[in-house]
């Protein structure tokens, strides 16, 4: 750029497009560079330098105390030859025997803190030793990244089930390295033990010219470890059947905690008015209405289920995401607080995944003993009703009552039973009457029969055993018909009309 007033200044900021940067050189950091103008009128920048490696730079030119401005092209800001190792994310959220719900990251830097991917460094002028040119009978951690515990509680190890085929870290060193992001990606690391951890991740590059072996590491700042956290072992219906028991594995806070926020202090003080906001809605919805909750002790809660509940086998239980139920645990002479219990399936938890939870019945079903009361003779057209009252049982639970119709005691319509497949003729009523029982009297005898179904014209009833005085042969019906033989017939028999 070339401007007629030779005893102005030019000025430059860095920036990414459409956001200020620090630029190292020359000037104040942060107020940009100076620089007069030279004898040839030109401004030279010659001594620059973008510390932060990355996509998207411009260089803004502008005259001090004036409005004239130029800007560069857009360009990239590239990582300087590998220096190091460091964090792109520590470990975080860790208990013991369980896998942290953070992963570290670690890669490769250059002397000012980039990110160097190929993790390409240089000796000198000779350049391009990568961390994969160590020879493994050199290197103890040739190609990867290792970890080990640099400090930790007494007897606490490290293990990953991936970068070590399950075995202690403490003892043999892991390694990982993601050939994509060209980073090593920890994600299995498990602490046996709760406690204050510093972990140390090296690896080692190899001078090929001078066959020197070197090593960079990086020890991580101290992080905590909490215990295991409490796990939900079983929800399960009371001996009544009314109540619900949630059981956990570890003595809790039970859901009582002092807020950091105004979302979590307002969810606090739910839980003290109401404790059964530690549930999922979703459990909730089927739990009836008028349902409450107490903690019966630091492992229970229980549920009184509300009137119309449908909670049964099938109902998957779940914590609310917003519960804090945590445990506390002395390590060390540390008081520890575990991460919050969770539902969530598949998170390791003391070394195990947690499993869905559906309640379970009593190891005793409660019997009821229902017994009702009401008319037992009743009119084709009456309702039937009957009093429960007097019902004893253990458990509220839905009954169903069948009632049937004693046809033994009821009188059939003709042809009631007729059409009925597989039905077997009987008389339902049979029954003999007489007028007088003294000897020598004139006595009349009334015989009472009712089939089961209709009976049909010209059939042959047979009556034996009726008691008569003399000897008399049956005389002709007096509507025309003939009575049956006289079969055991021993006195006068009167024929009525078929079908009466």
């Amino acid at each position: 750029l070339c401007f007629p007033n030779w005893f102005s200044r030019t000025h430059t900021d860095l920036a990414y497009v459409n956001r200020p940067v620090v630029v190292d050189g020359c000037g104040t950091p942060g107020s940009g560079c100076n620089v007069y103008f030279g004898a040839d009128g030109f401004a030279n920048f010659t001594d620059l330098s973008v510390r932060q490696a990355n996509q998207n730079y411009r260089l803004i030119f502008s005259l001090e105390n004036s409005p004239i401005s130029a800007f560069s092209n857009v360009f990239i800001v590239q990582a300087g030859p590998a220096q190091g190792i460091c964090d792109i994310q520590l470990p975080a959220g860790c208990s013991g025997r369980s896998p942290c719900r953070v992963h570290g990251e670690i890669v490769c830097i250059d002397a000012y803190g980039n990110a160097n991917y190929q993790c390409s460094t240089c000796f000198g002028d000779r350049c391009g030793a990568t961390i994969f040119d160590a020879p493994p009978q050199i290197a103890s951690c040739s190609g990867g990244i290792c970890v080990v515990v640099e400090s930790g509680p007494v007897g606490a190890t490290l293990i990953s089930m991936s970068l070590n085929g399950g075995q202690d870290c403490s003892q043999q060193r892991c390694r990982a390295w993601n050939t994509a992001r060209r980073s090593a990606i920890f994600d299995d690391l498990l602490f046996s033990a709760a406690g204050y951890y510093r972990l140390r991740f090296y690896t080692q590059v190899f001078d090929t010219y001078l066959v020197r072996l070197h090593e960079w590491d990086f020890i991580t700042p101290e992080f905590l470890v909490t215990p295991p956290s409490p796990v939900v072992t079983s929800v399960s219906f009371t001996s009544t059947m009314g109540q619900m028991q949630i059981t956990f594995n570890r003595p809790t806070n039970m859901n009582i905690f002092e807020g950091t926020d105004n979302a979590s202090r307002a969810y606090a003080a739910a839980a003290v008015a109401d404790p059964c906001v530690a549930i999922h809605n979703s459990f909730l919805s089927v739990a009836g209405d008028q349902r409450w909750c107490t903690w019966s002790d630091p492992y229970t809660l229980l549920m009184a289920l509300g009137t119309s509940f449908s909670v049964n086998t099938t109902s998957l239980f779940q914590l609310n995401e917003s519960s804090y139920i945590i445990t506390t645990e002395e390590v060390g002479g540390l008081v520890m607080d575990s991460l919050p219990a969770t539902t969530v399936l598949g998170v390791i938890v003391d070394g195990l995944p947690t499993q869905e939870v559906y309640p379970t019945l009593p190891s005793k079903l409660p019997q009821p003993l229902p017994k009702l009361v009401g008319p037992q003779n009743l009119g084709s057209c009456s309702m039937a009703q009957g009093d429960g009252a007097l019902s004893t049982m253990t458990g509220g639970r839905v009954f169903q009552w069948r009632h049937g119709v004693d046809y033994t005691q009821s009188y059939l319509e003709t042809g009631l039973l007729q059409s009925v497949p597989g039905l077997t003729p009987a008389w339902l009523i049979h029954t003999v009457s007489f007028t007088s029982l003294i000897p020598g009297d004139t006595n009349r005898v009334t015989l009472s029969l009712r089939p089961n179904s209709a009976i049909l014209p010209g059939t042959v009833i047979t009556v034996t055993g009726l008691p008569c005085v003399l000897p008399v042969a049956a005389p002709a019906d007096s509507a025309g018909g003939n009575c049956s033989q006289p079969l055991t017939a021993q006195g006068p028999c009167m024929c009525l009309a078929a079908g009466q």
